[in-house]
């Protein structure tokens, strides 16, 4: 967690608890795991942790006192935890490290479920529309609203709005119920003037007909969308609203936008029974989109930033990423977290995708993408060409084609808004040598080509450009060892032994591995022992 000017850099927050006490002064218990999970949860190095609990308040009482203190701290970030509510141990890591990656992530939830049987997801889309199911367990989606039991919100989300933050002194009054029996009672009255047959007044007919699509287009006007402020109408001592609701409309009016990490997935537990709910194995959420595509005797292979477009990629049919749902990709997630395990794919491709990100985070980026690459296997870059560019704009082109697209290689088609999720903007550029070089920089990468064209990797040897000057820039890198954590499961002395020598790490029954590493000592040994002989 380095700063960008190469000094240390830490990050302060609290861990804040609202214990959910009736409010006579009795003790509320917490069971074993959730403390257990409290315990260890924590946000990795340079990562400074305050804990505040606040007792016997009503919820949103208690979660605004919490602010307080965090603001009167310093605090730079809030997680709030219910106290029935028991997050994974890497919850704050994955919060922290989103948070820090991009300044839209300012509120994060994770996932909990209803203490109910059947259980549904506490993620809201719309207005009123219940749970909202369409998701997966390595997507990262934006809502309208969740359980704030696990909950990241940026210190500066509260700054910019008015108190209160939180508020139980609200009740739902949803018009579509109304509109419903206004409906309804249009159509008896319409049916009971047509039952007239010919003394049926047609003035009549044809006024509740006109109101009839009046309430049909109110009806059309409240289904969907972000939840309506007004909506909310004060009342008091209604135990059935809870504090986050409030929260997340009053924050969405503020201009914030509420990010669910749904790897972050939590068990909501009945502390007198010990039962917890959350996500099962064979639930369709925990089940990847991308299922299909991983089949036997097949290359796996990964687009990042794959958008609407589909290029041919010889390797085979791609699992695809994108933070942007309406491409409809396999995996809804942030380039720069990619939730799939070390050594996952042979193949990893990404296509006009590098540039949209800071050039202080190009190595970041690109260590992140490499990390899912099995040794062995091919990373593919497709990226704007700024020496193409350059040379156009230098000689004063006057083809109106040509300077268009040079300039749409600085700075893309800009389309979107930068306050946006979603936005077509380049914030870094690119010629032959300098990518060559940053991919360089990525430990365990070799074998780099370099090369510029007009097409991309279906047919980019027939537009080769070998003076340089082709408008894309392709790179080819060969993942030759991987840069991976201490294992426990292996002795360190065989790690260190592996790493020198460039081969995987496996555990102990692997005769290959076992084979060339004792083939290889065998080599040493006999040119320590010819050397000692000739030294003699």
């Amino acid at each position: 967690m380095s700063g960008l000017n190469g000094t240390f850099r830490s990050y302060f927050g609290a861990i804040a608890v609202p214990v959910l006490d009736p409010g006579n002064g009795t003790i509320s218990n917490v069971t074993h795991d959730w403390s257990n999970a409290m315990a260890g949860l924590g946000g990795g190095l340079g990562v400074t942790v305050l804990r505040l609990e606040i007792k016997n308040y009503r919820v949103d009482i208690a979660k605004e006192r919490l602010v307080e203190q965090a603001i009167k701290n310093n605090c730079q970030w809030i997680l709030f935890v219910d106290d029935d509510t028991i997050p994974p141990g890497d919850a704050l890591m994955k919060m922290i490290k989103l948070w820090r990656s991009d300044p839209k992530y300012k509120v994060i939830s994770g996932v909990y479920w209803s203490k109910s049987d059947p259980s549904v997801p506490l993620v809201f889309r719309g207005n009123l529309e219940g749970s909202y199911w369409d998701w997966k367990n390595t997507d990262l989606i934006e809502a309208d609203a969740a359980g704030a039991g696990c909950l990241f919100v940026d210190i500066n989300v509260f700054k910019s709005m008015p108190k209160p933050w939180f508020s139980c002194n609200y009740y739902f009054e949803d018009p579509r119920g109304q509109l419903d029996l206004q409906k309804w009672g249009l159509t008896d009255r319409l049916g009971e003037e047509l039952l007239k047959g010919d003394n049926a007044n047609p003035e009549i007919v044809a006024e509740i007909e006109k109101q009839l699509k009046q309430t049909a287009k109110e009806i059309s006007e409240v289904q969907g969308g972000a939840i309506n402020p007004e909506l909310f109408k004060n009342k008091r001592r209604d135990g059935a609203t809870t504090e986050d609701l409030f929260f997340f409309s009053k924050m969405k009016e503020a201009g914030h936008k509420l990010w669910i990490d749904c790897s972050i997935q939590c068990w909501h537990q009945d502390k007198r029974t010990g039962k917890v709910w959350g996500l099962q194995p064979d639930m369709p959420q925990a089940l990847p989109r991308y299922v299909g595509k991983m089949e036997r005797d097949k290359q796996v292979v990964v687009d990042i930033g794959c958008g609407s477009a589909n290029y041919f990629l010889p390797e085979g049919d791609p699992i695809r990423i994108d933070l942007d749902e309406r491409v409809n990709p396999d995996i809804i997630a942030d380039a720069r977290q990619i939730p799939l395990e070390d050594e996952f794919a042979d193949v990893v491709y990404s296509s006009h995708l590098l540039e949209h990100f800071s050039f202080r985070e190009t190595v970041s980026v690109l260590r992140e993408w490499e990390r899912i690459l099995k040794v062995g296997g091919k990373l593919k870059i497709i990226v704007p060409n700024l020496k193409w560019a350059s040379r156009n704009i230098l000689n004063n082109v006057e083809d109106g084609d040509v300077a268009e697209r040079s300039m749409f290689m600085y700075y893309s088609a800009q389309k979107g808004d930068l306050r946006e999720a979603y936005t077509d903007f380049h914030k870094a550029g690119f010629t032959p040598e300098s990518l060559g070089g940053l991919l360089s920089r990525v430990e365990g990468l070799g074998d780099i080509e370099i090369h510029t064209t007009e097409g991309n990797f279906g047919n980019w040897k027939e537009h080769e450009n070998h003076e340089g000057f082709g408008y894309n820039i392709l790179a080819i890198a060969t993942k030759k060892h991987h840069v991976w954590p201490v294992s426990l499961q292996i002795p360190i002395m065989k790690q260190e032994q592996m790493q020198a020598n460039q081969l995987p790490v496996v555990p102990e029954e692997s005769p290959i591995i076992e084979a060339k590493v004792e083939e290889k000592n065998a080599k040493r040994k006999k040119a320590v022992k010819k050397a000692s002989k000739t030294t003699k």
